[in-house]
């Protein structure tokens, strides 16, 4: 019985050894792992540019200054706004215009601003026309994911208008810039 003992004995460590030497063999071959999680988003993108400078707008003033009925107004539409905007499905971006706090129209006038675009499509519509100043107001909207493109005539045309309101109230000589800013953006 000693010896059937020590012969099950031997056999138990050599299964053991080998067990072991196995657990070894397979820790020696084993690989490692890392895992990482990736967010991605594609937000609203949207440039926007303008060609050029519009004209001098010029107003006549009749020498009596007396308002006869007559409308006294220049216009410019030789100017041109290009866009392009990647937004989401159901987004759309608004166009604004404002002219900075420290500007003004001449005395007695009133600078207004339409914008019309091609129409193509998610190229946006016009706002209609709006009267300049500092408080940001749309001229375009519901613009969607497009390109007008960035040669001449490519976009929505500026029209520009200056009007006497009050012809008592201009100077005549006065000249004044404006330093107009276009903001492409959400919905406000």
């Amino acid at each position: 019985m000693l010896k059937k003992f020590r012969s099950m004995k031997l056999g138990l460590m050599v299964s053991l050894i080998t067990a072991a030497g196995l657990g070894f063999i397979e820790v020696a071959f084993a690989s490692e792992r890392a895992v990482q999680r990736v967010t991605m988003e594609v937000e609203s993108v949207g440039v926007l540019s303008v060609s050029g400078n519009p004209s001098p707008l010029i107003v006549a003033v009749a020498a009596d200054r007396t308002p006869s009925g007559s409308v006294h107004f220049a216009q410019d539409q030789n100017t041109y706004m290009q866009y392009s905007a990647v937004v989401g499905r159901c987004q759309h971006l608004t166009v604004t215009a404002q002219w900075n706090p420290s500007d003004t129209a001449p005395a007695g006038c009133s600078l207004r601003l339409q914008a019309f675009p091609a129409g193509r499509k998610n190229e946006g519509r016009s706002a209609g026309q709006i009267t300049l100043s500092s408080a940001p107001q749309p001229i375009l909207l519901d613009i969607g994911s497009c390109s007008t493109g960035a040669g001449p005539a490519l976009g929505a045309q500026l029209g520009y208008t200056l009007s006497i309101d009050s012809a008592n109230d201009v100077v005549v000589g006065e000249i004044r810039s404006a330093t107009i800013i276009f903001t492409l953006g959400d919905r406000g």
